[in-house]
């Protein structure tokens, strides 16, 4: 029960950082949306792969919470349910 409180804990630990990340990772688009045209091409050739590493980056760590979220269902913790519902609700507003 306690390595399912701590997964749990992890989850919401992470999920609010990936949250921050797409936050930041928005208004880098917008920056750079803004700046394009007076850009250099291999300039902005290089931010938009940082953009994309980064967006890489928070993508393999959803599909790990993901992973995690049903493992705490598996694991019948009490509100695996609600994490997990939450945590989905959260990435499609995120992603879609």
């Amino acid at each position: 029960m306690e390595r399912l409180q701590r997964l749990a804990e992890k989850i919401h630990r992470e999920s609010k950082l990936s949250e921050e990340g797409l936050v930041d990772i928005e208004r880098r688009v917008r920056e750079e949306e803004r700046r394009i045209d007076t850009l250099h091409p291999f300039e902005a050739r290089r931010n938009c792969d940082a953009l994309d590493r980064a967006l890489k980056h928070i993508e393999d760590t959803v599909r790990s919470l993901l992973r995690d979220a049903q493992a705490l269902q598996d694991g019948r913790y009490t509100n695996a349910d609600n994490i997990y519902r939450r945590y989905i609700y959260n990435c499609v507003q995120f992603f879609y």
